[in-house]
């Protein structure tokens, strides 16, 4: 499904843009705020492929006490299990989200957790019709411009079916404004959210789209819906903290 030469290179491009974002600080702490609510005390964790240098500063800082790894390829690892392995803002660019998930659980210990958010089906509704429209007005071809998104219904089955037996699953809705179509597209690609898709065209966007989809009217709104789980392969050990009064 996606062009892994043309994905490893629109991250590296975007690595310097996410580490200045204020969407990808929220991540960040988002990940945090979810991990804090746990009642384990991790001592183990891996950060796969991580999105931004912060994201292993909040949770070193969170967990002073922890030996944390940070991988690009679960291949790099051996023998080594961790209580907790975070994978953060990723999993929408897996094209065998199953075969990962079990791979992932290769790396847990008995009593770990694995945390993930991905971008979930409904996200960038409005861009993806925008674009269509524009397509049918401008040009005669159509080129795929924004991947398919995996659906908040199907991570329950997707979990269960790779060996994850508890699982705490949520999904919301963030918010995103540009001026135009046009300013969101350049601030995806920007922060290496470009394109990667196999079948896409090159130079899709004719020139008379382009002047349509900048135009400025007021302001273009559109939404991400973010999916987030915490997971383990063992019952019980996915445990809330309790909330003091």
């Amino acid at each position: 499904m996606f062009d892994l030469k043309t994905l490893k290179k629109n991250k590296l491009l975007g690595r310097a843009s996410v580490n200045e974002s204020d969407f990808y600080d929220f991540i960040c702490r988002d990940v945090l705020e979810r991990l804090l609510m746990i009642d384990h005390n991790f001592k183990d964790i891996l950060i796969l492929q991580p999105i931004t240098d912060k994201l292993k500063n909040n949770v070193q800082n969170a967990y002073p006490g922890a030996k944390i790894d940070l991988i690009e390829d679960l291949h790099e690892l051996s023998n080594e299990r961790y209580d907790l392995v975070i994978y953060a803002f990723q999993m929408h660019w897996l094209s065998d989200v199953q075969s990962f998930l079990k791979e992932v659980g290769r790396f847990l210990k008995q009593d770990g957790i694995f945390f993930a958010n991905l971008v979930g089906e409904g996200s960038l509704r409005k861009l993806r019709q925008i674009l269509v429209e524009s397509e049918m007005e401008f040009s005669k071809k159509h080129s795929p411009h924004i991947s398919p998104f995996i659906r908040f219904e199907d991570m329950t089955p997707l979990l269960q079916h790779s060996g994850y037996i508890e699982n705490i699953i949520d999904i919301e809705s963030l918010e995103l404004e540009y001026k135009t179509p046009i300013k969101l597209m350049k601030a995806l690609k920007k922060h290496g959210e470009g394109n990667a898709l196999i079948n896409r065209q090159a130079y899709s966007i004719t020139k008379n789209m382009y002047r349509d989809l900048d135009k400025v009217d007021s302001k273009f709104i559109d939404y991400i819906n973010l999916i987030s789980f915490v997971s383990s392969r063992k019952k019980g050990v996915v445990k809330m903290k309790k909330e003091i009064n």
